[in-house]
């Protein structure tokens, strides 16, 4: 069984923290900040809240919704003038949920860990939007 964990991102205060507990009845989520102990009430709706994978990257890293993870895919192509030719593209997907699962991109995120070995941890889509931006235009 997998270990349930949440982690919140406070837009004002730009940290991400550990999520202590929920409170339903009252539409709060608490959060603890990576630097103290202190507990802070967020209201629920304003709060975006990152469930954990269950999974680790190579590095032991804790995978949460949101991370940012890129990868290098080799392509082979052959030129009749210049021959046999191998470049790489690196790209950089956020981890989402959908449909009951994990992803990377389109791929299943357990596939992904368990296969690739240029998968490596650059960032999250609150700290490091910028380099899922860059990616999707083009120009990572």
């Amino acid at each position: 069984m997998r270990e349930i964990k949440f982690r919140a991102w406070d837009e004002i205060g730009k940290w991400m923290g550990n999520v202590t507990s929920f409170d339903f009845d009252e539409g709060a989520v608490f959060i603890k900040t990576k630097h103290s102990d202190d507990e802070n009430k967020f209201d629920i709706n304003n709060v975006p809240v990152m469930q954990y994978t269950g999974l680790k990257d190579k590095d032991g890293r804790e995978i949460f919704e949101g991370d940012l993870y890129k990868y290098t895919i080799s392509h082979d192509m052959y030129n009749p003038e210049s021959g046999h030719t191998t470049f790489e593209v690196v790209h950089v997907k956020a981890v989402t949920f959908e449909d009951g699962a994990f992803y990377h991109g389109t791929h299943l995120l357990s596939e992904i860990i368990e296969f690739d070995d240029s998968f490596t941890y650059v960032g999250n889509i609150y700290e490091n939007h910028e380099l899922l931006e860059e990616s999707q235009n083009g120009t990572k």
